[in-house]
C-alpha cells in the first residue's frame, strides 16, 4: 500500500454492476499489500444523482457503464479531472462486447482498456485480484506480478441440485455476476423456501437467458429442462420483446419451450427500510423491470425476495425470509399442480365487480371494467 505524506494512494472503480464492486472489494482485501486498495461507487438507478467524486489520493480511475457514457452524469467532469491531474482514466462497457466511444475516451493505451475489460466479463474475485495486480504492474510500475484473465463458467448449477424422483422440481435461474462474487445470500434463502414446501430445488446461475444467435439455444435454460423442472423462479429482469423479426433480439420463446409456470422473483434495488417508508414501495425502475415488462414474457410476478444493503463488503441482496417462502409457495404450488391429474384439478374464475347502481338492478357480477358479464340467476318466489 503506497503513503505519502500521510495519504493512502488508492484504486477507483465506479461500475452500474455492483458485482463488479463486491468481486474487487473482495480481491483488495486479499491482495499484495503493495497493491493499492480499491475504493468504490455504485452507479445507480438514478445516476444523475451523483456528483463528482473527489480523486485526491487516487492513482487509477476505471469506469465500467451499461448504457455509454451517458449513463453517468459525471462522467465528463471526471475524466477531465484526471486528465489535468495526470490520473489514468479507463472507461469500458457493461456488457460483453467493448464500446468504441468509451475506448477512444480512455487515457491509456487500447492494450491496456481491453485488458481491463477481459478481467471483468470474466469476472469473479480472482480475475478482479490479477485486475489489480495489472493496474500495479502496468501503470504504476509496481512489481507484484499478475495473471491473464481466466475464463469462468458462463451457466453451471449452484450448489447441488435435488433429485428425489418423489417431488416436484422448481428450478431457479439467477445472473452469474451474483455467483462470482459471492452474492448468494438471496438465492439460498429461495432454496429453503422450495424445501419448506416439500419440492426439489435446481439453481442455475447464467449471464444472460438470451438464446445464442447460432444455435438458437439457451444454455441455462437448457440445463433447467434436463433437471425436468415443473416451475421456474426468475431472478433476472431480462424481458421479451415484441418485435420478433429484429436481428438478435430476445423474444419470451425460449422460456415458452420450457412449458412450466414462470414466476418473476424481485430482487429489489433499494434497501428494506426505503422500501418499508414509501407508500410507493418498489422504485419505478425496479416496477418496470420486474413487473411491467416481464408481463409481456407471460411470467407471473412474485414479491420482492430480497433488498439491495450496504455493507462492509459492498451492497449485497439481503434475503426477506418472509417474502421468499412466499414467492418460494407460489412456485412450489404450480409445480405440484403438474402432477395432479388434470380430472382432479379445480379451477376458480375470480372477476372483479363494481358496485353502482346500474350492477344492482341487472343482478350482474363482474362488471368493473364494462366486462360483459351474465345476469346473476336468482330463484324466483312463488
Amino acid at each position: 500500500m503506497d503513503e505519502q505524506e500521510g495519504h493512502i494512494f488508492m484504486i477507483l472503480l465506479a461500475s452500474t454492476a455492483d458485482t463488479d464492486l463486491l468481486a474487487a472489494i473482495a480481491a483488495s482485501k486479499q491482495a499484495d499489500k503493495d497493491v493499492p486498495p480499491v475504493t468504490t461507487i455504485s452507479i445507480g438507478a438514478d445516476p444523475t444523482t451523483h456528483t463528482v467524486p473527489d480523486l485526491d489520493g487516487i492513482q487509477v480511475v476505471m469506469v465500467r457503464l451499461l448504457g455509454g457514457r451517458r449513463a453517468w452524469a459525471p462522467f465528463d467532469a471526471v475524466r477531465q479531472s484526471c486528465v489535468e491531474r495526470g490520473i489514468p482514466f479507463i472507461a469500458m462497457s457493461g456488457e460483453v462486447a467493448p464500446d468504441a466511444e468509451l475506448t477512444g475516451l480512455s487515457t491509456v493505451p487500447s492494450a491496456v482498456v481491453a485488458q481491463c475489460f477481459d478481467y471483468l466479463v470474466k469476472g469473479g474475485v480472482r480475475n478482479a485480484g490479477n485486475l489489480l495486480a495489472f493496474l500495479t504492474d502496468t501503470l504504476l510500475m509496481g512489481g507484484v506480478g499478475f495473471e491473464d484473465p481466466v475464463d469462468e463458467p458462463m451457466t453451471g448449477v449452484y450448489g447441488e441440485a435435488d433429485a428425489d424422483p418423489s417431488k416436484p422440481t422448481v428450478g431457479i435461474v439467477f445472473y452469474r455476476s451474483h455467483f462470482l462474487s459471492n452474492n448468494t445470500a438471496f438465492v439460498d434463502a429461495l432454496i429453503d423456501g422450495i424445501h419448506a414446501h416439500g419440492c426439489n430445488a435446481v439453481a442455475v446461475y447464467t449471464y444472460s437467458l438470451r438464446p445464442d444467435p447460432e444455435t438458437g439455444r439457451s444454455d441455462a435454460l437448457d440445463l433447467l429442462a434436463s433437471h425436468q423442472i415443473d416451475a421456474l423462479l426468475v431472478g433476472m429482469f431480462a424481458m421479451g420483446g415484441t418485435i420478433e423479426s429484429e436481428e438478435g433480439a430476445w423474444t419470451a420463446q425460449a422460456l415458452l419451450d420450457l412449458g412450466v409456470p414462470v414466476i418473476q422473483a424481485i430482487a429489489a434495488t433499494s434497501s428494506a427500510a426505503e422500501f418499508n417508508e414509501t407508500d410507493r414501495g418498489l422504485s419505478p425502475m425496479d416496477t418496470a423491470m420486474y413487473i411491467a415488462l416481464p408481463e409481456f414474457d407471460g411470467r407471473i410476478i412474485g414479491v420482492p425476495t430480497s433488498f439491495k444493503e450496504q455493507t462492509d463488503a459492498g451492497a449485497v441482496y439481503m434475503p426477506d425470509t418472509e417474502r421468499s417462502l412466499r414467492a418460494a409457495g407460489i412456485a412450489a404450488r404450480h409445480a405440484k399442480l403438474r402432477h395432479i391429474p388434470v380430472e382432479d384439478r379445480k379451477l376458480c374464475l375470480v372477476l372483479s365487480n363494481y358496485l353502482d347502481e346500474r350492477s344492482f338492478a341487472l343482478e350482474r357480477i363482474g362488471t368493473a371494467v364494462l366486462l360483459r358479464t351474465p345476469i346473476a340467476n336468482r330463484p324466483t318466489s312463488s
